[in-house]
C-alpha cells in the first residue's frame, strides 16, 4: 500500500504541474507538453490504483494499455498538425499557385 500511495502523490503533483502549465502556455507546443504531463499523471494514477506490481485486475491493465496507445497516438497526431501549421508544408511538396501570383 505504501508504494501505491507514493505513486498517487506523484501523479497528483504531476497533474497539478501539467494543469498550471496548460493554463499559462503561450504557444501550442508548450500546451502540448503540458497536456502530455497531465495525460501521464492520469495514467500513473490509474495504474497505481489498479494494484502494485501487476497484482490488479488484468482487464484493467489491458484497458490501460489500449488507452495509453490511443492517447499517445492522438497527442502525437495533434503535435504533428501543430508543427505543420507553424512551419508550413515540407519542402518538395507542390502547392496550388496563388491567385495574385497567377494573375
Amino acid at each position: 500500500m505504501h508504494a501505491e500511495l507514493i505513486w498517487l502523490v506523484t501523479a497528483l503533483l504531476l497533474f497539478a504541474a501539467g494543469s498550471v502549465g496548460l493554463a499559462v502556455a503561450h504557444s501550442p507546443i508548450r500546451a502540448l507538453v503540458a497536456l502530455n504531463i497531465v495525460a501521464g499523471s492520469v495514467t500513473i494514477a490509474l495504474l497505481a490504483a489498479s494494484g502494485a506490481g501487476g497484482a490488479g485486475d488484468p482487464r484493467a491493465a489491458r484497458a490501460m494499455g489500449v488507452l495509453g496507445i490511443l492517447v499517445a497516438f492522438g497527442v502525437t497526431t495533434f503535435g504533428a498538425v501543430l508543427v505543420r501549421r507553424r512551419r508550413g508544408p515540407p519542402e518538395g511538396t507542390a502547392e496550388a499557385p496563388d491567385d495574385e501570383a497567377a494573375g
